[in-house]
């Protein structure tokens, strides 16, 4: 059976220390903040980022350098015979597509699994790529069956400050300026590969009712199953950890089932800022 490692990037929410008991591999996202490069989860925390964030720093998302990324195949493959790389959503970001060009120079050893997903839900293709490998499949067959599922999964997430959409280019200064007034928030998605506004709701209460039957809705018109242990169900916030808890007991009690809290990547966090949070479904590939 051949030796597949699986490398993801921290825009799966994985961190490094989470890695190591997962069983696979991660690379540090680059940031520049104020001029100066910092990786994700190496030198800067999600804390120090948020507060960096709310004092109005300069935040530009960045790529992973093509000689780091080259430097940790070759030092997987030293160990391995295949690498299955998942990186972030291509649509989200320019480091899928340099990933794909790179690979072509390692005649098949490095395979790039473009299966449209970010945060929650590209945790759970790299964990369960690495249920696959662990399974006995080739690293062909989990780059396909990645690829097969990959609409499997549902996020939604809503934002408490419009000002870092403004910021990014993702809602106008008007619109900006009278959801801000009204307490509106916009309902978010990530629909292939991309993130797009899928509705709005007046206050944080409707916020959240609104991602729930959202969520309700997709398991019933997109995975066509009302049977809760099909899927795996996460929550992510960037809120204080007694108001994060309280939003994933909700998800919790509404779906009657476990439900895992994840932070907010901060490839995600650059546009959402502070006091956002969503929720996800992911289709078992396992069951």
């Amino acid at each position: 059976m051949s030796k597949i490692a699986i490398l993801t990037d921290s825009n799966s929410g994985i961190s490094m220390k989470k890695a190591k008991a997962y069983g696979v591999n991660v690379i540090p996202m680059p940031f520049n903040i104020n001029g100066v490069e910092f990786l994700e989860g190496v030198d800067l925390s999600h804390n120090e980022f948020f507060r960096l964030q709310k004092d109005g720093a300069k935040i530009f998302t960045s790529q992973p350098s093509p000689a780091s990324v080259m430097e940790m195949w070759d030092k997987l493959l030293e160990e391995n015979d295949y690498v299955i790389h998942i990186p972030m959503a291509g649509n989200l970001s320019s480091s899928m597509a340099t990933a794909v060009a790179m690979s072509a120079d390692y005649d098949g050893r490095v395979i790039v699994v473009d299966n449209q997903r970010v945060s929650m839900s590209q945790k759970q293709a790299v964990l369960e790529a690495k249920m696959l490998a662990d399974e006995g499949k080739s690293a062909t067959e989990i780059s396909q069956i990645l690829t097969y599922h990959k609409d499997d999964a549902s996020i939604y997430i809503t934002v408490d400050d419009l000002k870092y959409l403004k910021a990014g280019g993702r809602i106008n200064a008007a619109t900006a300026a009278v959801g801000s007034v009204l307490n509106i928030k916009p309902i978010l998605s990530v629909k292939d590969g991309r993130i797009e506004a899928v509705g709005k709701a007046r206050g944080i209460k409707a916020a959240q009712k609104q991602i729930l039957q959202n969520l309700d809705k997709d398991m019933e018109e997109k995975f066509h199953s009302d049977n809760i242990d099909d899927y795996v169900i996460y929550t992510a916030a960037a809120l204080p950890r007694e108001e994060a808890i309280a939003w994933n007991d909700k998800v919790k009690e509404h779906f009657g089932a476990f439900s895992q809290i994840e932070a907010v990547p901060l490839s995600i966090a650059t546009h959402v800022g502070i006091g956002a949070f969503g929720a996800c479904l992911c289709k078992r590939i396992f069951k």
